[in-house]
């Protein structure tokens, strides 16, 4: 198969209908755009032209986000493209266990990102942190409506949540998914701070067992 060439389709329309894909290379998942040929626009898909050598024996990554903005995550191979009835998307796909996630990481170039990725770990995860501590003091749950996908993912499971944000190749809209969520997060924190000031300890008889109901961000495709 040297010097074959195949064509591999991204749907760019952000976390409401997008589909991206990421070579694994160790832990780390590197857009398939930095394998690629050419590239061009057509039809309203960014197509990649991709030598099968540049791949061949590693997994693909699909992310694929349904319109509602569900993520879900599966991987092929080169196999997956040639054997396809489909031209430009794969046939078969596996699909990924959280578990297997949990350490991947999503290949960043900008200086601005990897900022964003450092405020998350260092401030915003101890806030979420404290959030669930004290909603299950409470007993209650923390309720997010379906505008607010990539704020629940994070908040969910940060380390698997995160790359829901990343998974868009554009710089500019990752940080503005990051941005979103931590405006989020951070409204919920000083909401847990208020409440405890007020000496809130339970809710009352009656009421829902759900801390917040969390908008997120009024269908902002990339949240």
């Amino acid at each position: 198969m040297f010097g074959w060439v195949i064509e591999i389709c991204e749907d760019w329309r952000g976390t409401r209908g997008g589909v991206y894909y990421y070579v694994l290379e160790g832990n780390i998942l590197r857009h398939i755009g930095e394998y690629a040929s050419s590239v061009r626009n057509e039809r309203g898909y960014v197509i990649y032209q991709v030598p099968i050598d540049r791949i061949s024996g590693k997994y693909i990554y699909m992310f694929s986000f349904s319109r509602k903005g569900n993520l879900s995550i599966g991987r092929t191979a080169v196999e997956g493209f040639l054997n396809s009835r489909t031209p430009c998307f794969p046939g078969k796909i596996e699909p990924v266990k959280d578990h297997e996630l949990q350490w991947l990481v999503i290949e960043v170039s900008s200086d601005e990102v990897r900022d964003r990725l450092r405020e998350l770990d260092e401030i915003y995860v101890p806030m979420i942190e404290e959030i669930k501590q004290y909603a299950s003091s409470l007993g209650v749950d923390v309720v997010f409506s379906g505008n607010a996908k990539r704020v629940e993912d994070i908040f969910r499971n940060w380390r698997i949540g995160y790359l829901s944000c990343l998974a868009t190749p554009k710089d500019s809209t990752r940080l503005k998914c990051l941005d979103n969520v931590f405006r989020w997060i951070h409204q919920m924190w000083v909401m847990k701070l208020v409440s405890e000031a007020l000496g809130v300890r339970g809710v009352p008889n009656g009421f829902s067992p759900s801390l917040v109901d969390i908008p997120g961000g009024s269908g902002i495709s990339c949240c």
